[in-house]
């Protein structure tokens, strides 16, 4: 291509291929140049993999395109970043930027009576003494914080105006306001005038000693200990990275320390600046500061942003967020942990947000550890700001970011451009390249976009894989064979303890006594007996320990959640569906493991959904009620013992004084209460997120949701899950669910409620309390469980040689809207008939046939004959199944586990019913209710069912039903066809003999990954982030010396004196030596390290690491200490090797 406006904008517009490349050029010359090279580089390479050197450094960024978009953080600078002539280049260019200037010229009239750009941008011609002039005047601070804030959000709007928006925003120091502009706190008319003022104000305070601040170049842990042994006030006041902290304080304090540090061989340098920011010595002006921002209209944030004060996100709050601001002029900026706070919420792509790369430094440094990040800086004067920027897009379009290129064709829509720069573009073009340059825009269909269409053939939904998590104390949750437990008819409801029986009464209990004649009474509660006194409860769970999911992660999350993801990894063991590790390629050509997932055929495919009937109870009310428990909770040891004295001090009664100190002793003595701290752990167990955890945990992007219909609520989350896979919005669904309320952190509450409610039986002795179907039937027991089923197209299951546990015939979601607890019994027949009538039509089937061979897995939770479910079951299934309802078999659970609430036992039951032929007897059963007659109850043992129909109700008249078919029959292999799964795995792990294991209760295709070797599964694009090489050798850590402050241009090496060398140096040795410790600095070969190549713009070397070179430089060749060395002056290695064999 000869005419660049042309070439670049259609490939701009085109979607890419497979494989793609992007370019930053200046010229023709230069594009046809990098295309050559690209080619030749490409041939000896494989340039997709493994990222080249050779490539970066001349501007070229290869690629796989990916719909992947990875989480992205603006940062934005502060001062010190501020330079003559910034960002005039970029705003001649795009039009968003110089408004931007001229709506701060206009707006800084009215606010300091001077405009921002006279000052800023030089006038062609000017002499270097001029443009000094205008450096001095860029200093102060008040025109320095308008300077550089406007510089901020005129790189920001650049940037949205390409469609390119932050998930996170973070600013150091003054860059904290244009952060809050960007979150929409504030306008930047609010901005501009908050940040003058506090230049105004800080600058006007009245101290006898200013003070001064210093940058050190050690970290903070190393800084602080040691500045105890100065005398006078010194502080830190930045927390820049590993290597920089900055201190502030009194002006002899700050030098002595200073000579402290040099003395000890780490550099200090003074930072030149008004007073000691970020210190007490300006916390006189916060009052005053706080009254201005009083005057300003505040907002909730938009989108999350990171304080300096806490290195926590900001509060909702506006006054909260006010006081932040005001603090932070006096206390430290906490950046070290405000990225790391960035980094955990997700982050993975770093943009510096305005002029130089100062903060793009410190957060490479504090996050060297991470390889999954990229850091990028979006302007720089040695570079130039244009094709600075222009290299910003190409890391971005390489990165993930799609780019809106709205607006930029030269001969079309050219809005985002300046006219001027458009003219200049189009001027000196020729006929024949205004001709190419004509392009025509892309119609966008402005039709909707449809729904996924649902597929009109036959599609059959099976359940693949299920596992259950169930209760008894003496042993796991998820032990073996729980389910065939409950199939055998095992008890496992337990008594509750006594201390959890008077908690019920303690809270004043108005109990509803039902009656056969419907006059119903309240009583109120006076003696444990009349408590709840059984449940079944759940035994030992330890989700990291046992799962292997980290802690951090297992604490954000209920109970629920957990117990939820517990049963989905086992239910997709169950189905045969293993997880893969993939590796994602590191900056040096090998690679590292990124995290184990789906197989990537089924990512996209794969979809959840969460059901719970109490699904944030167990920290809703287990961390309120620590909080409400009494005043004694939030009190420590000493304070209750005080309170102890002085209570006991007012009795005379000797026995009163005994039994209060038998209670301290029980309760408080030699025990450590200190109030507990409210983390932000609570908001994300009280969200219902236990879809998105597992989601992310197992690598699955398909539809995600969470669904809650009280006791309905796995059964109706089948039946969606089959729409789902039916409409074509996925190939499989796990369904995961749990709840656990009779546990102690909760059982308080939720039995006591179940109790007020009359639903719970309070009989103490289980034969006589657990009786589904008898006419003795006086409440039911709660429990708990967990359990997941995965729902799944058949011929996914097909595809990898396995044959399916049952086939889900039909399934039907409805609400009777009738009674807030009890069943519509006309209604619930209706629903029945509906979910068998589907059945038949769809495959032929005929409901007499359907009843010889039919198991009822019933929902009989034993509550009173009038509204409870025993009654609506066995109507519905006389109505619907008609003279060949006694042929039904009707089974129950509940009478061995309890009611385990949302988390239906019965669901995972009723496919394993079909599966071993197995089915519990009806507990308890004794006494034959006439209302009840011709159903069938089981007697337990085998049978030969080919069908099974679930029942499931809850509060609120909510209804879901299932019909299965049996398929698998235990006895044969799950693998039906053994050559077609070894294929499968081969296909999806890449490996010619693949072998299964499970560990920590996962099912996996073992790793056989081997050094030198590229792994079959690498994850690309935004989910495996190639760092910026930085192969630092092992000797060149201890030559190594501490760094400068990068954001201070004058910044003054002071090195540590060393003995002279031994011998005469020549040219050629010193410049192979210096060369190479570069090489070792950047990570870039030799052979591309010309020595007039700029350190900074050209190889990434900034301050940090140029000051490292220079203290290695120095040990290396023994240069002696020397005073005023500023490394401003060393640009290039040429330079390096001049301050070498000069010295």
């Amino acid at each position: 291509p000869t005419y660049l406006p042309s070439i670049s904008y259609k490939n701009h517009m085109a979607k890419p291929g497979k494989f793609a490349v992007t370019i930053n050029v200046e010229n023709p010359e230069k594009l046809k140049e990098k295309i050559e090279f690209f080619k030749k580089t490409a041939s000896t390479q494989d340039v997709w993999e493994k990222e080249s050197l050779y490539l970066r450094m001349k501007g070229i960024y290869p690629f796989t395109p990916t719909e992947i978009k990875p989480k992205v953080c603006f940062m934005f600078p502060g001062q010190g970043s501020q330079y003559v002539d910034m960002m005039k280049d970029l705003a001649s260019k795009y039009k968003v930027v110089q408004d931007t200037f001229d709506e701060a010229d206009r707006l800084l009239m009215n606010i300091i009576g001077q405009n921002l750009t006279d000052t800023l941008w030089s006038k062609p011609g000017e002499t270097k003494e001029q443009i000094a002039v205008r450096e001095a005047a860029i200093k102060k601070t008040e025109m320095t914080q308008p300077a550089v804030l406007t510089a901020d959000i005129a790189m920001m709007r650049l940037l949205s105006s390409f469609g390119i928006k932050p998930d996170v925003v973070m600013g150091h120091s003054l860059g904290e306001y244009a952060a809050a502009v960007a979150a929409g706190i504030f306008d930047f008319e609010n901005g501009l005038k908050a940040v003058c003022t506090r230049g105004k104000v800080m600058s006007e305070i009245k101290v006898e000693d200013n003070g001064k601040m210093a940058s050190i170049a050690a970290p903070v842990d190393r800084v602080e200990p040691e500045l105890v042994r100065i005398n006078g006030y010194v502080a830190v006041a930045n927390k820049n990275c590993p290597t920089q902290t900055v201190i502030a304080g009194g002006s002899k304090a700050v030098d002595d320390a200073i000579k402290m540090f040099t003395d000890m061989g780490i550099q200090a340098v003074q930072i030149p600046v008004s007073h000691a920011f970020h210190s007490a010595i300006v916390r006189p002006a916060m009052p005053q500061y706080r009254a201005f921002l009083d005057t300003l209209t505040f907002h909730a944030p938009k989108m999350p942003i990171t304080t300096n004060v806490t290195a926590e996100f900001y509060p909702s709050d506006p006054e909260k967020i006010k006081d932040l601001m005001v603090t932070q002029i006096s206390h430290s900026v906490e950046w070290i942990k405000q990225l790391q706070t960035t980094y955990d919420s997700g982050v993975r792509l770093f943009v510096e947000c305005g002029p130089k790369r100062v903060l793009s430094a410190l957060a490479s440094n504090t996050l060297a550890d991470k390889k999954d990040i990229k850091v990028l800086a979006s302007n720089h004067p040695k570079k130039g700001g244009i094709v600075e920027f222009n290299d910003l897009f190409a890391n971005l379009i390489s990165s993930g970011i799609h780019l809106d290129w709205t607006g930029t064709d030269m001969y079309g829509d050219n809005h985002t451009f300046n006219p001027a720069f458009v003219n200049w573009v189009t001027g000196n073009a020729t006929p024949v390249e205004k001709t190419e340059g004509t392009t025509e825009t892309p119609k966008t269909c402005a039709c909707k976009v449809s729904a996924p269409a649902a597929n009109n053939g036959k599609k059959s939904v099976v359940i693949s894989g299920i596992a259950a998590g169930g209760p008894g104390s003496w042993d796991k949750i998820f032990r073996e064979g729980v389910l065939d437990e409950i199939l055998s008819g095992r008890n496992m409801i337990e008594p509750v303890s006594a201390e959890i029986q008077q908690k019920q009464i303690d809270k004043h209990v108005e109990f509803v006594i039902k009656s056969k004649d419907g006059n119903h009474r309240f009583e109120r509660l006076t003696s444990p007996m009349q408590a709840i006194k059984l449940a079944a409860k759940g035994g030992a769970f330890d989700l990291e320990k046992e799962f292997g999911l980290p802690a951090k992660w297992v604490r954000s999350m209920d109970r629920s959640f957990q117990l939820a993801i517990a049963a989905g990894i086992l239910a997709l063991k169950d189905a045969g569906i293993p997880l893969v590790l993939y590796y994602k390629p590191t900056s040096t050509g090998g690679y590292l493991p990124d995290r184990w997932g789906l197989p990537a055929e089924m990512i996209d495919e794969t979809g959840v959904i969460f059901t719970s009937a109490f699904p944030v109870a167990n920290s809703m009310m287990g961390d309120l009620s620590k909080r409400v428990a009494g005043l004694l909770n939030n009190k420590t040891a000493k304070e209750v013992r005080a309170f102890c004295d002085k209570f006991v001090a007012q009795i005379s009664d000797p026995a009163l004084k005994a039994e209060i100190e038998a209670w301290y002793r029980d309760n408080f003595k030699d025990k450590e209460i200190e109030p507990e701290a409210f983390t932000s752990e609570f908001i994300l167990k009280t969200i219902i997120i236990a879809h998105c955890h597992f989601c992310q945990w197992i690598r699955a992007r398909g539809p995600a949701t969470a669904m809650s219909a009280a006791c309905a609520s796995t059964a109706q989350a089948i039946a969606v899950a089959q729409d789902w896979i039916k409409l074509g919005r996925c190939k499989r669904v796990i369904v995961i669910s749990a709840d656990d309320i009779t546990n102690d952190n909760v059982s308080e509450w939720i039995l006591t409620a179940f109790l007020a409610s009359g639903a719970a039986t309070t009989e103490a002795d289980v034969t006589k309390a657990a009786l589904p179907f008898d006419r003795r039937r006086n409440g039911m027991i709660v429990g708990m469980g967990a359990v997941s089923l995965v729902v799944e197209d058949e011929a996914e299951v097909a595809k990898r040689g396995m044959k399916p546990l049952a086939k889900l015939l039909s399934t039907e979601i409805a609400n009777s809207g009738f009674h807030v607890t009890r069943l519509d019994v006309g209604h619930v027949a209706q629903v029945m008939n509906r979910l068998v009538t589907h059945a038949e039509q769809e495959y032929g089937l005929n409901r007499s046939d359907i009843a010889k061979q039919l198991v009822f897995i019933s929902h009989e939770t034993y509550t009173p004959a009038r509204g409870g479910s025993a009654s609506a079951e066995a109507y519905a299934l006389k109505s619907t199944f008609g003279k060949d309802v006694s042929s039904v078999i009707v089974s129950n659970t509940k009478g061995f586990t309890g009611h385990s609430m949302g988390a239906g036992l019965e669901d995972a039951i009723a496919v394993r019913c079909l599966n071993t032929g197995l089915v519990p007897p009806i507990a308890n059963f004794k006494e034959a209710d006439p209302e009840l007659e011709g159903i069938t109850l089981s007697k337990g043992g085998h049978y030969n069912f080919k069908y099974a129909l679930r029942l499931a109700a809850g509060f609120g008249s909510q209804l879901g039903m299932t019909l299965l078919e049996k398929v698998w029959q235990e006895g044969e292999p799950r693998i039906a066809d053994e050559a077609k799964h070894a294929a499968w795995l081969k296909a999806i792990s890449g490996q010619e003999a693949p072998v299964l294991e499970v560990v920590q209760n996962t099912l996996r295709i073992k790793d056989n990954y081997r050094h030198g070797v590229k792994p079959a599964l690498v994850m690309e694009g935004s989910q495996a982030f190639v760092d910026k090489v930085n192969t630092i050798h092992a000797h060149e850590a201890k030559a190594a010396a501490p760094a400068t402050q990068p954001a201070v241009a004058q910044a003054t090496v002071t090195p540590a004196p060393v003995a002279a060398p031994a011998v005469a140096l020549d040219e050629a040795s010193v410049t192979k030596e210096v060369v190479k410790m570069v090489g070792e600095k950047t990570g870039y070969p030799e052979d591309m390290l010309d020595i007039d190549l700029d350190m900074e713009a050209d190889l990434g070397i900034d301050t940090v690491k140029q000051a490292e070179l220079f203290a290695a430089l120095r040990e290396h060749y023994g240069i002696a200490q020397q005073d005023g060395i500023q490394l401003k002056d060393y640009p290039t290695i040429r330079h390096c090797i001049k301050f070498v064999l000069a010295n």
